[in-house]
């Protein structure tokens, strides 16, 4: 079985960036919106209530985090991913190989933990792998959410550069 980290404070978060870099570098379809430059910076200017950080290891490398904060919302006290509101998906990021192990071991800690009436986790994938979560102990509700829209870019990187406005290009120089 996976170890659970719990990440509470911003300075531990700090020290696992360069973990969690190295884990966005083995999954194929993380987005900008899953890396920590980006997860950390939504943290600092929009984040509230306290950090709960699930970061999963396997033989101490982390194959999994579920980057998530707690907070009272509407009276209830809520589990929420970090970047929701103005993201696109917000998937946890799990390496294939241990989605399986994740899940099961989420699911433990979801279920005896007591901290939180509900988890709200918004701007997730139509075919996230948390929707199998749910069990006879732990619903799981789904609602239709704004689709975001996906570009899938071709060629190499030069053929589109070459496409861009000369000011752009002229600009990208300059600085």
């Amino acid at each position: 079985m996976l170890s659970l980290e719990i990440v509470r404070d911003s300075a531990r978060l700090r020290e696992i960036v360069p973990e969690w870099e190295a884990l966005t570098e083995k999954v194929d379809t993380v987005t900008p919106f899953q890396l920590p430059e980006w997860q950390m910076t939504w943290w600092t200017h929009f984040g509230s209530g306290t950090l709960h950080v699930m970061a999963f290891r396997d033989n101490e490398a982390i194959v999994g985090i579920v980057p998530c904060f707690l907070h009272q919302w509407n009276g209830r006290r809520q589990l929420t991913i970090i970047g929701s509101g103005i993201s696109d998906y917000l998937e946890p990021v799990i390496q294939a190989d241990h989605i399986e192990a994740v899940l099961q071991r989420l699911r433990i800690h979801l279920l005896a933990e007591k901290e939180w009436d509900v988890c709200d986790w918004q701007d997730l994938h139509g075919g996230t792998p948390l929707a199998r979560l749910e069990s006879a102990e732990l619903k799981v509700e789904r609602f239709a959410d704004t689709i975001c829209t996906e570009a899938r870019l071709t060629g190499t990187f030069e053929e589109f550069w070459i496409w861009r406005g000369k000011d752009l290009r002229r600009n990208q120089r300059r600085y």
